[in-house]
């Protein structure tokens, strides 16, 4: 991008938003695993029974100073952990049911007043929710005051998922996509980048800003699982305020990046271009600008859009299946057989973050370079006949509305040159989509591992936790590639409302996930400790058969642009 003062200004505002998201992120991960374990501890405690097992190759079955019965004991500590997750399944529903709520208040507050002042406005509910944590811990109170932290952190901003919909909405700022055919040329002619550069760019970011959370989330497990251990819990918690303080000074040198002719109260036209139309059943078409409220949300939908759907479908159950474990991961591996100490539980944690954050970033640079836009391949008008007829074609279901306007009002508006870099762009999306149905597979996969892995003995039980984690790497860069996927296919004055649904559907997986599954942890653990995990690799499955949906319907769109372009042999991959 050169040295520009604009390529500079830009490369300033990313590091910044990656700074800012990265050390929140941090704190955000470091205080969510200090409180799983500290209402462990505390329950623990009451119940007269050690937070770390002493001897492992007991298989946690600890004498106590009354000289129970193993099995009693036993029977004590799966009492235990069914009490944890109980409580920690009514304190992620309540954080995460006000928090979807914020989530339309935040979309509202970022249109108008800006996106530096949301992302504020978010990190000082999160502030709330980190000073009654801390308060807890240092003061010795009762266990269910966490849930008024909660509370706040649901009603004001609505935590990390927020914070990171609107980082997200920044980096799609950054790369918005002119909309009208004169602002497409008036950028091609001051060798701006295209369509496809632009998506690109934003892929690009999207995947850096995945690595950067998982990398935030490596290092907030394994740090805090080591200094729990050997610092205790009031160290860790003075320390974890420090560190928050960190994105808080980073806000007033944020830039403003939102569009400067965005506005909540302008009312833009809801009329639909042919490739909107009911008629239209392809699942590529674009979607025109809207107005706002809630109307404009369920818009995106009646449009016959169903990609939009689709995707959110696919997130929901992501989120869910890929990232609700959380809550009861940690009782899993600390219960019988495995009697993981929180160290070797923050250091799991560590090693699966960080690997993943390496693997997002190198998917990310690899499929990146796959997406780079080649030089205009021998195509002329020539070889278009249909060229003419080209809004009712196939080719216009692929197309932004600059340019279904521009060939409704000229065939001959429409460049071969364009043609051929819209068949590069969906070629792009079809790879993507491939990637994701992989992943997919492989989760499903990881969970049965998991899930089966508490019927193995020492140390086989291990050797097939850490398989099921070497599995999950492939769901590296799964969410940029998804958040990338679909905001191509929308305008940028739909970006913010776009993201406001995808944060909807990531905030709904975690909404249904984070309290059920540990809720459902705490009835089977004394039956089947594992079934929580079955139970997600059978909503993975579901997830792979929608996005194997989608792929098909994209595939179709290719070979449909293919037939139009009537020269499949020249278009190079």
């Amino acid at each position: 991008m050169g040295c520009t003062p604009v390529a500079r200004s830009l490369t300033c505002t990313v590091c910044l938003l990656l700074a800012l998201v990265f050390f929140a992120h941090v704190s955000i991960t470091g205080f969510s695993f200090l409180t799983n374990q500290y209402v462990y501890y505390r329950f623990s405690e009451d119940a007269g029974l050690p937070y770390i097992p002493n001897d492992a190759s007991s298989g946690c079955k600890n004498q106590s100073d009354t000289d129970r019965k193993a099995d009693d004991l036993q029977s004590l500590r799966e009492r235990v952990q069914a009490k944890t997750a109980k409580f920690l399944a009514v304190n992620s529903l309540i954080s995460m049911g006000l928090g979807l709520l914020a989530l339309i208040l935040v979309a509202h507050l970022s249109d108008r007043y800006g996106r530096r002042a949301t992302i504020g406005f978010i990190l000082l509910g999160q502030s709330v929710t980190n000073g009654v944590t801390t308060l807890v811990v240092l003061l010795h109170l009762p266990v269910p005051v966490i849930i008024f932290g909660s509370v706040t952190c649901g009603v004001l901003g609505g935590g990390i998922i927020a914070l990171i919909t609107q980082t997200t909405v920044c980096f799609a700022d950054l790369t918005r996509i002119p909309r009208e055919a004169e602002d497409v040329r008036k950028q091609s002619a001051a060798g701006q980048p295209n369509r496809g550069q632009l998506e690109r760019n934003r892929f690009i970011f999207l995947g850096v800003l995945d690595a950067t959370l998982l990398l935030a989330s490596a290092l907030g497990f394994g740090l805090m699982g080591s200094v729990i251990q050997r610092c205790g819990f009031s160290s860790s918690v003075i320390g974890l305020l420090f560190l928050y303080c960190i994105p808080v000074v980073l806000i007033p040198f944020l830039p403003e990046t939102k569009p400067p002719t965005l506005s909540p109260f302008t009312v833009q036209s809801t009329s639909l271009s042919p490739c909107n139309s009911p008629d239209s059943s392809s699942v590529m078409q674009s979607v025109t600008p809207i107005s706002s409220g809630l109307p404009s949300y369920l818009q995106l939908f009646r449009s016959k859009h169903p990609s939009t759907l689709l995707v959110a479908i696919v997130m929901f159950l992501y989120m869910l299946v890929a990232l609700s474990d959380n809550q009861f991961t940690f009782l899993y591996l600390m219960g019988a057989p495995f009697c993981w100490t929180p160290e070797e539980v923050g250091v799991y944690n560590f090693v699966g973050s960080f690997l993943l954050s390496l693997a997002s970033l190198a998917l990310t640079l690899i499929t990146a370079w796959s997406m780079r836009v080649k030089s205009p391949t021998v195509l002329t008008k020539s070889r278009l006949p249909e060229s003419r007829h080209l809004s009712n074609s196939s080719v216009a279901l692929l197309v932004d509305d600059e340019m279904v306007e521009q060939s409704q009002r000229s065939a001959e508006d429409l460049e071969p040159a364009h043609l051929q870099s819209w068949y590069h762009v969906i070629w792009s999306r079809t790879r993507m989509l491939t990637y994701v149905s992989v992943a997919f597979l492989l989760i499903t996969l990881s969970k049965l591992i998991i899930g089966f892995a508490f019927r193995l003995s020492q140390p086989f039980c291990n050797a097939a936790v850490y398989v099921a984690l070497v599995l999950l790497f492939t769901r590296a860069a799964v969410v940029p590639t998804l958040k990338s996927f679909i905001s191509s296919l929308h305008s940028a004055e739909n970006q913010n409302r776009l993201f406001v649904i995808v944060g909807i559907a990531e905030y709904g997986g975690l909404l249904v996930g984070e309290p059920s599954l540990p809720a459902f942890y705490a009835f089977t653990v004394s039956v089947f400790p594992g079934a929580a995990y079955l139970f997600c690799a059978v909503l993975s499955a579901i997830a792979l058969v929608v996005v194997l949906t989608l792929l098909m319907s994209v595939v179709k769109e290719l070979v449909s642009l293919k037939n139009t372009a009537d020269s499949p042999a020249t278009l190079s991959h």
